[in-house]
């Protein structure tokens, strides 16, 4: 995923391509004028070819087309004028920079099987440039070069950093999950521990309502059953409150990067052996075969061996590794043989560089940069100085991308066995959340009984003294009040079929209710579920806040939905008409859950109106 993403993301258009595709056919074309200035029929190739590199402006949305029409283009302009006439001079510095750009755009824009493609294409270039002009071992070194610089560095290159910049997504994708599970950890813990607060409180509620229950039943003074019942009740609410509490996050905890510079070295010890290897029997045939075919073999082998031995050490101490190489090449080349103009010199250049740059710290990297420069003037000669700092910084480059693509990787790893490990703690913590989620609607439901509880008491002490024979029949009720909010806490047995017994008793607590849910039987079970729940939250906010109001609990259709509106008078004698602020929330989200919406404010006559509109399931609208 990581990898599309990023791959979008650098096939969008650029305004620069056109400006780079510009210049470089400007260079190649003023290059043209300064080499073939008095050939016309070379000139004319020449600026054929130049013209065709602004192709380059596609290189992006066509790489691997671009790559194939700027090699073609990089012909014409140097080789095709050499083959027509044996005089004419190469000149295709700026071709070749551009097939390089070429190179470089399909391995970083187009996917693994077609940058593919980039090798075989950089071969044939290589093949078609140097085969009709040279011949044996210069023939060997030349192709070997120029499919070298102008294909795979900059093609390599190129995949290098698509593949860091896919890395990159990942990484920050981790990075971010990594937060957000520190973050739930902590919400975790802070769950867990309102977990056991609210299994406590779960205990002293249902030993509160059975020594209501008790009381009720053996006939105590109800305006003591009704102070207690106000006690547990108020106790449950700030518990409710408390729950509802945001938890804060954590501070973040800056992350180190993941230390890889070991586990590189210890990847690239076998590879810096083989390099080794073949950079000493590489300078011994060459030596023997093209730069003095007379030396003794003898001299031939000690002078590969004297070059190419330390190199097999980069791996363990890279500086010095370098450092006794290129000083080996400076006296090789000074007492030997000159390695200027060889494959040798070439290669040396080139794996030095990026070896340093891949097996080290950046600090490091750049010295011994500095060491492959000095060696190169000093022990090999340059006759392009611009050239060949050009190669070897391409090179050093490389192994820096190599390197930064192996920290992006370790640190992905790291990443993976922190998100591995703290996969249990998520587990745990949906569970936390599940059961405090319970709890809470378990004292919301038994909010409801408190109240029932706390109106009834308060009716039974009005009585004891203005009809002492009905006492008796209050306080039973408040008895089953009590035991059916026992069973409740004990069950979480809340269906919609009770909705009509939560009315009768709240009539019975002295609230004037008027109640029509005709239209409400339309719903389906889970909705009926969730009204039943509605009503009961509601009646219990009036009976808390408004106790001495009229209520009328109403549904009708409109449309393909049904309203249930749950309203309340004004009230002189209400108490506490502020509230905690957290039941209603808990309606809206309630009923938000199964595709409803819950509004609520206060009415014109001073009392307030709680309405909820749920959809009509799919069989009750097609059957309407």
């Amino acid at each position: 995923m990581a990898t599309r993403l990023c791959s979008a993301d650098m096939r969008m258009p650029s305004w620069v391509d056109p400006i780079v595709a510009a210049a470089i056919a400007a260079a190649a074309a003023v290059e043209a004028i300064a080499v073939s200035a008095d050939d016309a029929p070379a000139l004319a190739l020449r600026l054929i070819g130049a013209g065709s590199l602004a192709i380059l402006a596609l290189r992006r949305r066509r790489p691997l087309l671009v790559l194939v029409s700027v090699a073609a283009a990089a012909w014409i302009a140097g080789t095709l004028p050499a083959l027509l006439r044996s005089d004419a001079a190469v000149g295709a510095g700026a071709p070749v920079v551009g097939l390089m750009l070429a190179a470089y755009s399909l391995g970083t824009h187009a996917r693994l099987p077609r940058a593919a493609w980039g090798a075989p294409v950089a071969l044939a270039f290589a093949l078609a440039v140097d085969l009709p002009l040279l011949r044996g071992w210069p023939l060997v070194s030349g192709v070997a070069f120029l499919t070298l610089i102008a294909g795979l560095l900059p093609l390599g290159a190129g995949m290098l950093v698509r593949a860091r910049r896919a890395r990159l997504h990942l990484l920050h994708e981790q990075e971010e999950r990594i937060d957000a599970q520190r973050r739930e950890e902590h919400e975790s813990a802070v769950l867990a521990e309102r977990l056991r607060i609210a299994e406590r409180l779960r205990t002293s509620v249902l030993d509160g309502l059975t020594s209501l229950a008790e009381k009720a039943e053996s006939g105590a003074d109800p305006a003591t059953i009704e102070a207690n019942a106000r006690d547990l009740l108020t106790r449950t609410r700030a518990e409710v409150v408390a729950f509802s509490t945001p938890i804060e996050s954590p501070p973040d905890i800056p992350r180190r990067p993941a230390e890889t510079l070991h586990a590189r070295r210890a990847l690239a010890q076998p590879w810096t052996v083989i390099g080794a290897g073949v950079i000493a029997a590489g300078v011994a045939l060459e030596t023997v075969e093209v730069l003095a075919p007379g030396i003794p073999i003898w001299t031939a082998l000690l002078t590969g061996l004297a070059i190419g031995a330390p190199l097999a050490l980069t791996w363990r101490y890279p500086l010095a590794a370098i450092v006794i190489s290129w000083s080996a090449v400076t006296l090789c080349s000074r007492l030997v043989v000159p390695l200027d103009h060889s494959l040798s010199g070439t290669a040396i250049a080139v794996v030095t560089p990026f070896a340093i740059a891949a097996l080290s710290s950046k600090r490091i990297a750049a010295l011994g940069l500095l060491v492959c420069g000095l060696g190169q003037i000093m022990g090999i000669g340059t006759d392009d100085p611009l050239g060949e700092a050009e190669v070897m910084l391409a090179s050093w480059l490389g192994g820096l991308a190599v390197g930064e693509a192996s920290r992006l990787v370790e640190q992905t790893r790291a990443n993976s066995a922190v998100l591995a490990a703290e996969a249990a703690v998520e587990r745990q913590r949906f569970v936390v959340a599940l059961r405090l989620r319970i709890a809470q609607d378990l004292h919301d439901a038994v909010g409801h009984a408190l109240a029932i509880v706390a109106l009834q008491a308060g009716a039974a002490r009005r009585l004891a003294v203005m009809d002492p024979i009905r006492v008796p029949a209050v306080l039973d009720t408040i008895a089953d009040v009590a035991r059916d909010g026992i069973k409740t806490m004990m069950t979480d047995d809340r269906d919609g079929s009770e909705v009509m017994t939560v009315i009768e008793r709240t009539r019975a607590a002295g609230l004037e209710v008027t109640s029509d849910l005709t239209a409400a039987a339309r719903l389906d079970a889970e909705q009926i579920a969730v009204v039943a729940w509605v009503v009961r939250e509601a009646l219990a906010n009036v009976a808390r806040h408004a106790g001495r109001s009229r209520v009328t609990v109403a549904s009708r259709q409109e449309g393909d939905e049904v309203l249930i509106a749950i309203s309340n008078s004004a009230s002189a004698g209400s108490r506490d008409s502020a509230g905690s602020g957290r039941g209603l929330p808990g309606i809206a989200r309630r009923v938000a859950a199964i595709g409803g919406t819950a509004h609520w404010g206060p009415v014109a006559d001073g009392g307030f109106e709680v309405r909820v509109r749920l959809p009509l399931p799919i069989r009750a609208g097609v059957a309407g």
